[in-house]
């Protein structure tokens, strides 16, 4: 973010693009900046504006190719984009929470059990990018930001790339290494782009690691001891830190491994009343400041009366 950033719109921007009011700027970077804005609804979202005189404007429409798909919950919504416009434009969903680096900065690093629900709901944003043929290749705990659910969200699509095309559509592959120093891939970092979804992966466990131990992975022998995590969870993040991408374990199969370490091989509870307890008391440890990730009380109490009625209902068939 650059020195002079203070969230004022600058002059010049139009105040209003598409059907979004500009209301103060969120943050900055290489392509451009990303504002509050608010829909003609009341709804606030995150309007990402390209600068016009970015030579990289396709990075901007590939990024609106990616974030038109529908990934589930652990990946940023999309709402609409304008690229023809003389100030293009891209709105999506606004998250007002901390992403996954402050938040262990600030409150230290994530239970193991809390880490495992985060690696489980990644795994399943990251499973269905790349069923699409998407590759993400930036993903790192500033890319993660917490819904106040507690929900883990992948963001900023800005290098991501459709694994099926060829290599010549990737502007980047003759120049530079893209992504974020520590974070990507060992064979990625050497110029190895013959499986990318694999690099993804890596970058998947490099993030669960941090966020357990709290340990960066500039501090290379701390990091890679993966200090205080016991097994199961140390072996899952060992294989996704191998340096033989073939080691790393898929996306979806990472999802349940995880799963099951969340659950601890079980549901979150035996009745519904144990389900509504084991959510409610999880999200306020976290709002406590406590190491949790976990759903909100209104919605885990809502979960609650919606699988009461579901079983009042149920019985009363049988």
């Amino acid at each position: 973010m650059p020195d002079d950033f203070d969230g004022r719109l600058p002059a010049g921007l139009p105040p209003v693009l598409g059907r979004y009011t500009l209301l103060r700027a969120l943050g900055a970077g290489a392509m451009g900046r990303v504002y509050l804005g608010q829909d003609q609804d009341g709804t606030q979202t995150a309007v990402k504006v390209l600068k016009t005189d970015d030579v990289e404007r396709w990075r901007f429409d590939r990024e609106v190719a990616v974030l038109s798909g529908d990934f589930g919950d652990a990946v940023a919504k999309y709402y609409d984009a304008d690229l023809e416009a003389a100030t293009p434009w891209i709105a999506m969903e606004y998250l007002s929470g901390m992403n996954l680096r402050q938040r262990i900065e600030r409150h230290g690093p994530l239970s193991q059990r809390a880490a495992a629900t985060v690696g489980m709901r990644l795994s399943g944003g990251l499973s269905a990018l790349h069923r699409a043929g998407i590759a993400h290749r930036d993903l790192k705990p500033g890319n993660i930001m917490i819904r106040e659910t507690g929900d883990p969200v992948i963001i900023d699509f800005g290098l991501a790339i459709d694994t099926a095309a060829p290599a010549t559509d990737d502007r980047t592959a003759t120049r530079f290494v893209v992504g974020s120093e520590h974070w990507i891939a060992p064979e990625y970092a050497q110029g190895d782009r013959s499986n990318l979804p694999r690099a993804d992966l890596y970058s998947l466990g490099a993030t669960i690691a941090y966020a357990a131990t709290g340990v960066h992975p500039k501090d290379t022998s701390r990091f890679l001891g993966l200090e205080g995590v016991d097994d199961p969870l140390a072996g899952i993040l060992r294989s996704l830190l191998s340096h033989d991408p073939a080691k790393r374990p898929e996306a979806a199969d990472c999802a349940k491994h995880f799963a099951a370490l969340a659950g601890k091989g079980q549901t979150l509870g035996h009745s519904v009343a144990d389900m509504e307890a084991e959510l409610s008391s999880g999200a306020m440890r976290e709002r406590s400041g406590a190491r949790r990730v976990a759903p909100s009380v209104p919605n885990a109490k809502a979960a609650a009366d919606y699988l009461r009625t579901a079983y009042t209902k149920t019985k009363d068939l049988v």
